[in-house]
């Protein structure tokens, strides 16, 4: 009993752990390619805005660039992070599927794995959506931006 429960809060730890690392990554795909472009970016993790109290919640986490760019580029910026999500998934989701049947303790394994993934999987979803202040609203801004109107 006592092993299962200390498996859990392992397992509670890591996908804490798994957030943050995902949410670090994320950012740093942005600040690659805004280097890329050579603008200057820093990453803003964990910093409180102005006039708010320090919690979980509050926490902004988000990359800046002070040269001026131009919309493509915002969106190769934007897209930068959850790309970094998506190719964590993969990697994560290959290991899964890779793990042969006869290793002991693939259960457990497997489950490390998964609380692994799943932060990533969701970080690309909420990332890539179309919704306001996402990086998908950049992305999606571009795209539409680019299609001509028909009449």
């Amino acid at each position: 009993m006592l092993r299962k429960v200390l498996f859990g809060m392992m397992l509670g730890a890591i996908l804490f752990a798994s957030m943050f690392a995902n949410i670090f990554l994320h950012e740093e795909g942005h600040y690659a390619v805004a280097k890329s472009f050579d603008l200057s970016p820093k990453i803003h993790i964990g910093e409180v805005p102005a006039g708010e109290k320090s919690t979980f919640f509050v926490l902004s986490f988000y990359t800046t660039y002070l040269a001026k760019t131009n919309s493509q580029q915002d969106a190769e910026i934007a897209f930068a992070g959850p790309l970094v999500n998506l190719l964590l998934t993969c990697i994560f989701a290959c290991l899964y599927f890779v793990i042969p049947k006869k290793v002991r303790g693939r259960t457990y394994l497997e489950m490390i794995l998964l609380v692994l993934l799943i932060p990533s999987l969701v970080s690309f979803i909420v990332n890539i959506l179309p919704i306001p202040y996402s990086d998908g609203s950049v992305i999606f801004s571009f795209i539409t931006s680019r299609i001509p109107l028909v009449y």
